[in-house]
């Protein structure tokens, strides 16, 4: 299979940029918010469950968690009864995950979304992800994720007009290359179906600065 242009530039960056996303960003909060990213199910479960109810997905349907760093989303759907699996970009996320599911997370680099078929995933969950691309792989990203997937849901962080977050707290992360005020998202992704109630269980407190939703498409409930 030949490979767009775009993933191989975007496989290119990814090299240059995965130093930035390894033990310090994810344990010492060098350049990040995160310190001591764990396995926290009792906060991420009712989220994960929300998602699942909104979309009336059977058991064994397949999920991809695209962004899935340690992949305990991946671990939560397994243990539902869902086909899932997780791609990343950082190698130290991959390697710190629970050891069972280690054959069920893979690097961005070595499974490019174009090996996938159109529709191939009945649900893609990627939270917090599309902040962190360049400019150049955005749309390219978008535009895959929606051609693999049934239903895709998103969740990423908006500025205001002065390319501020919303949430300061998002300001901590200087691994965010995309700075979108909320207009500018929803034009982006186009027919989205804005879920404040989901953001809420996941976001609480920092939901007025996040956009969630789906990407609404004939196969959405």
């Amino acid at each position: 299979m030949i490979l767009n242009y775009e993933h191989k530039l975007l496989t290119e960056w990814i090299e240059l940029n995965h130093s930035k996303y390894a033990e310090g960003y994810f344990e010492k909060g060098e350049g990040s918010g995160y310190i001591n990213y764990s396995w926290k199910p009792e906060l991420i479960t009712p989220f994960i469950k929300g998602i699942i109810e909104k979309c009336v997905l059977e058991k064994g349907a397949r999920i991809l968690d695209f962004g899935c760093a340690k992949g305990f989303y991946v671990k939560i759907l397994q243990n539902m009864g869902y086909d899932a699996i997780g791609i990343d970009v950082s190698e130290y996320a991959l390697s710190k995950s629970p050891e069972d599911l280690r054959n069920r997370l893979f690097l961005l680099k070595d499974s490019p979304l174009e090996l996938f078929e159109p529709n191939y995933f009945n649900l893609i969950i990627s939270k917090d992800v599309l902040e962190h691309v360049p400019e150049f792989a955005l749309r390219y990203l978008i535009r895959e994720l929606k051609r693999i997937s049934k239903k895709l849901f998103l969740t990423v962080p908006f500025c205001d007009e002065n390319r501020k977050y919303i949430n300061r707290g998002d300001e901590f992360d200087k691994t965010h290359q995309i700075r979108y005020t909320l207009s500018e998202w929803l034009e982006l992704l186009d027919n989205v179906v804005v879920e404040p109630g989901l953001c809420k269980l996941i976001k609480h407190d920092k939901s007025k600065g996040t956009l969630c939703c789906f990407l609404n498409n004939d196969e959405f409930v």
